[in-house]
C-alpha cells in the first residue's frame, strides 16, 4: 500500500474559495449593514420578508429552481420587480402609487423610479443574484428534515427563540420598532447564533458548513479513482 500523502487544495476544487464566501457572508452580517442585488440596495432578508414572499408565492421560494429555469417563465419581469419591492428599503405595506402628478412621492413611486433600470439587465442574471442572496442568507441554517411535521410558521419559532435566548419580545404581531421585533432579525445572524448557541450549551456538538460538502465529494471521488486503479 502507498504511503499516506498529505491533501492539497487541488484535491478538493473550490473548497478554499468556499470556505472564503462563507468568512466573507458571516462577517458582512454582523455590520448591520444593506445589501446589493445587481448593485441595488435591498434590505438582510428577514422572517418577515419571506412570509410576505409565500404569500404573493414568489417562484425564487421554490426548491431546487434555477436562474435559468425562472427566466424562461411567463411574467417573470412581475415576479422580479415584487421581490425586490418587498426586500427594498422603500418598503412600505399597503403603499400605492400617486394618484396625480402633483402629489408627493409615495415610497412605492421611488422605488419605480430607483429599480426600473434593473429590467435592462438580463433577466437570467438578475434572477441567478436574487437566488444567491437566498442562498446566503440559509448559509447556516442546515438542511431540512424530510417528512418532518410542522407544528408552527416560522417566524413563531424565530420570536420564541430570540425570546428565550436572548429576550425580544415575543409578540411580534403587536407594533412595535423594527430593531426590536424578532421577525425583522436578519437570518443569517439567526442561523448563526443557534450554531453558537448548540456550541456553547455542548461543546462535544458537531457542527458543518456547507463548504464541507466540497471535501465529502472530492474523498468521494478520490476513493473511486483509487478503485479503479486496483487500489486498496
Amino acid at each position: 500500500m502507498e504511503g499516506a500523502r498529505p491533501f492539497l487544495d487541488a484535491d478538493f476544487p473550490g473548497y478554499a474559495e468556499a470556505v472564503a464566501r462563507e468568512r466573507l457572508v458571516r462577517g458582512a452580517a454582523c455590520l448591520g449593514i444593506n445589501e446589493k442585488i445587481c448593485g441595488f440596495e435591498v434590505k438582510p432578508l428577514t422572517a418577515f420578508h419571506i412570509r410576505l414572499l409565500s404569500l404573493v408565492r414568489s417562484p425564487f421560494l421554490i426548491n431546487g429552481v434555477t436562474g435559468e429555469m425562472l427566466a424562461g417563465k411567463p411574467e417573470i419581469i412581475s415576479d422580479v420587480m415584487r421581490f425586490l419591492w418587498i426586500v427594498s428599503p422603500m418598503f412600505k405595506s399597503g403603499d400605492i402609487e400617486k394618484k396625480k402628478w402633483w402629489q408627493r412621492k409615495t415610497e412605492k413611486d421611488k422605488f419605480n423610479s430607483t429599480f426600473s433600470p434593473i429590467v435592462k439587465l438580463g433577466i437570467d442574471i438578475v434572477c441567478r443574484e436574487i437566488l444567491e442572496y437566498i442562498e446566503e442568507a440559509f448559509l447556516d441554517a442546515g438542511e431540512p428534515s424530510a417528512g418532518d411535521k410542522s407544528y408552527w410558521e416560522f417566524e413563531v419559532e424565530v420570536s420564541h427563540e430570540l425570546h428565550e435566548a436572548y429576550g425580544y419580545r415575543v409578540d411580534f404581531w403587536n407594533e412595535m420598532p423594527v430593531e426590536k421585533n424578532p421577525i425583522h432579525v436578519p437570518l443569517k445572524l439567526i442561523f448563526q447564533l443557534r450554531k453558537i448557541r448548540r456550541k456553547w450549551n455542548n461543546p462535544d456538538a458537531v457542527l458543518q458548513n456547507k463548504s464541507e460538502k466540497i471535501i465529502s465529494l472530492g474523498l468521494a471521488a478520490m476513493n473511486e479513482r483509487d478503485k479503479l486503479n486496483g487500489r486498496k
